[in-house]
């Protein structure tokens, strides 16, 4: 499983923003899974007892029906099984713009806390206008989609203690583009800029608030200052140890550039290992696990070994997810189809909670308490988080 129990599915367009709610389950009733060969597929049921099959056969291999090519003598559906493409370039490692003071407050929430038995990263994905484009429509975007992060997910449950990914909505961008989507002349997606621009418009939107992690999926070629100029070898961006951060959460990718279907996957599993804590293989913390040996974390593309994490990148992913920084990986906050805001009369059917129960589920960990405000403003609320004193040393 990879969907929440109720997942928006959101599609922006020029003349607005279509919003509907869905149930997982539904939508995963085809879905099969096989953890050993990291197989994610729909395996859908067609007459006379035949199955149409798409999604990842492995880590190096597809499978999609021939829907032109007609059947078999046997009525069987004919299908494809191709190798997945492989995307040439680099991964790198966004820069924070956090002060030093921010940095010390990081420093002191990374203390070793408790381990869970596993971890979920509740996350968002969207697709820009270009990785849009490439689905003749939005259910087949959508059914895309699942696959590509279950196939994340896989990998991610290699992981001690084991993660998954649960979706939490689906976007897709059929209008000019998003405002946050910053472009070069040329039409490359530049990803620094866009990860900076992203906590100014997406703290508007629920769903990516309640979200630990946020994924942007282009099929542009991504560009980043390298080596004095702009490249466009860059594959994805994250921040290290962005997860659960409202200004640090996000990460974007290329897939379907020139690789094709699912090309993709190893380049979202990098970006997650950074939202996660991992370092590339042979930096900092990870110095001890040489990039040569082309595990997911290796700086560049094409490891033999991309669909495994280093012992590094475990052990760094490890003390994250321990770590208060990555409380929100420990707790799964599940939302049904409405949630109404703190009132005191609410209709019987949908969830309803005062300001103070609201508070303490959405900030378990962090001793929160509600805010009543004045005024008519009854669609929002405000919680309030304690901060922890700093002790300022004077030194003469």
């Amino acid at each position: 499983s990879v969907l929440a129990d109720t997942v928006l599915l959101r599609d922006t367009t020029n003349d607005g923003i279509v919003d509907k709610y869905v149930s997982g389950a539904h939508y995963e009733k085809h879905l099969y899974t096989d953890e050993i060969s990291l197989a994610s597929l729909f395996v859908t049921p067609h007459s006379e007892g035949h199955y149409q099959i798409i999604g990842v056969l492995n880590s190096t291999h597809r499978i999609e029906p021939l829907i032109y090519s007609g059947r078999s003598s046997e009525g069987r559906i004919l299908h494809r099984i191709s190798r997945i493409g492989k995307e040439d370039g680099f991964y790198a490692a966004a820069k924070s713009a956090r002060n030093k003071l921010e940095e010390r407050i990081s420093a002191k929430s990374s203390q070793a806390g408790t381990l869970p038995k596993n971890f979920t990263v509740e996350l968002c994905f969207v697709s820009d206008s270009e990785h849009t484009k490439k689905f003749e429509n939005s259910a087949a975007r959508i059914q895309y989609v699942i696959l590509f992060m279950l196939s994340v997910s896989l990998q991610l449950q290699q992981l001690k203690p084991p993660g998954s990914i649960m979706l939490k909505e689906i976007q897709g961008t059929s209008r000019s583009e998003q405002p946050y989507i910053v472009l070069t002349d040329d039409n490359k997606i530049l990803a620094h800029d866009t990860l900076k621009e992203l906590p100014k418009h997406t703290w508007r939107i629920a769903a990516f608030r309640r979200s630990d992690a946020l994924y942007i999926a282009t099929s542009r070629d991504a560009a980043y200052p390298h080596n004095g100029s702009i490249s466009s070898s860059l594959l994805g961006l994250a921040y290290v140890k962005g997860a659960c951060s409202d200004d640090r959460k996000f990460a974007i990718g290329e897939d379907n550039v020139k690789g094709g279907l699912f090309s993709g996957v190893h380049t979202a599993t990098h970006e997650l290992g950074h939202l996660l804590g991992a370092h590339h293989d042979g930096y900092k913390e990870s110095i001890k696990c040489e990039a040569k040996y082309g595990y997911a974390m290796n700086p560049y593309a094409g490891g033999i070994r991309s669909y495994l994490f280093s012992k590094c990148s475990e052990i760094a992913i490890r003390d994250f997810i321990r770590s208060k920084q990555g409380n929100c990986l420990k707790e799964v906050i599940s939302f049904s189809w409405k949630q109404y805001l703190p009132q005191d009369h609410m209709p019987q059917r949908g969830g309803a909670w005062n300001g103070t129960k609201y508070c303490e589920l959405y900030f378990p960990n962090r001793n929160a308490s509600y805010v009543p405000t004045n005024g008519e403003d009854n669609c929002s609320f405000r919680s309030s988080i304690p901060m922890k004193k700093i002790t300022r040393r004077r030194h003469s």
